[in-house]
């Protein structure tokens, strides 16, 4: 099932217990970073199935491979395969390195974005990238959604 659809609702709790349950996964594994981990997640970690979880510290400044290395190996150590769903809860940072790890760990596995900003409810909605500058070679890295033709 290919699940790309942006919601709006005042009830997350549900809506997300609804679209996970729509979802067919192996495991379910929650990343967001310091912030969200303190302030989003226990609104949300009764609604969610069996999960783990891992916490990266909160700034722009850890939007880095060296995070991402940690992301994977954190990944690695759950033991996500190919049909694992990633839940990247918060803002810009969890969800440009969330979906970027989702889409290069084990040649990809599925993620869905839970946004905590407005911008980053946004973003996708209009098929912004996942995409980041990186070391002063400035080099973009990014993960672009792959169309279908009809």
């Amino acid at each position: 099932m290919e699940f790309q659809s942006v919601s709006f609702t005042t009830d997350i709790r549900s809506h997300l217990r609804e679209a996970l349950e729509q979802l067919s996964f192996s495991s379910l594994a929650v990343l967001c970073d310091s912030n969200t981990y303190a302030a989003c997640y226990p609104l949300l970690a009764d609604a969610l199935p069996p999960h783990t979880v891992y916490a990266f510290p909160a700034g722009e400044q850890q939007k880095h491979l060296q995070t991402c290395m940690e992301i994977w190996t954190w990944m690695t150590e759950q033991q996500l395969d190919r049909q694992s769903l990633l839940l990247n809860i918060g803002g810009g940072v969890t969800g440009d390195m969330g979906g970027f790890c989702a889409a290069t760990y084990k040649r990809g596995i599925r993620f869905l974005n839970v946004p905590t900003s407005l911008l980053r409810k946004w973003m996708p909605a209009w098929g912004v990238s996942w995409a980041w500058t990186s070391w002063d070679l400035k080099i973009t890295w990014a993960c672009l959604p792959t169309r279908s033709a009809s």
